[in-house]
């Protein structure tokens, strides 16, 4: 080894302090009462994201998988994730029967825009609270 270590342990002196995790509200969490929910209360961004690319109508499950930059079995585990608590509901295209797609369920429709809401009021709180140096 050669001489003392210079890393230092704790935040940058010059870096302003970080603000303690605040909650992030989740397509799950809607409904807080629900078996769903407990089970994932903090589902991954990737959900709210599969969700938004569903809000224009049903899409393939390819697309989908394109869209979001994983493979179709993880988009399928996903989707599966969704459907389980009836946010999105499965279908195939009409005009060829092998394709499957997704589409939103009032359910997911409900919930994708009572998150939104949400996220909108926390980012214009955490904003509000920033001073004019920040």
């Amino acid at each position: 080894m050669s001489g003392p270590s210079t890393r230092r342990s704790g935040p940058c002196p010059t870096s302003p302090p970080r603000r303690p995790s605040a909650w992030r509200p989740s397509v799950l969490d809607a409904h807080p009462d629900s078996a769903e929910a407990a089970l994932s209360r903090r589902a991954p961004p990737s959900f709210h994201a599969v969700l938004g690319s569903l809000e224009h109508g049903p899409r393939r499950m390819t697309e989908l998988a394109e869209e979001h930059a994983v493979r179709l079995p993880t988009m399928t585990v996903q989707i599966n994730r969704l459907e389980d608590p009836g946010l999105v509901a499965r279908g195939s295209d009409p005009a060829d029967a092998r394709v499957r797609t997704v589409e939103l369920t009032e359910e997911g429709r409900a919930r994708q825009r009572a998150v939104r809401e949400a996220w909108v009021a926390f980012i214009a709180r955490e904003l509000d609270a920033l001073t004019d140096d920040e």
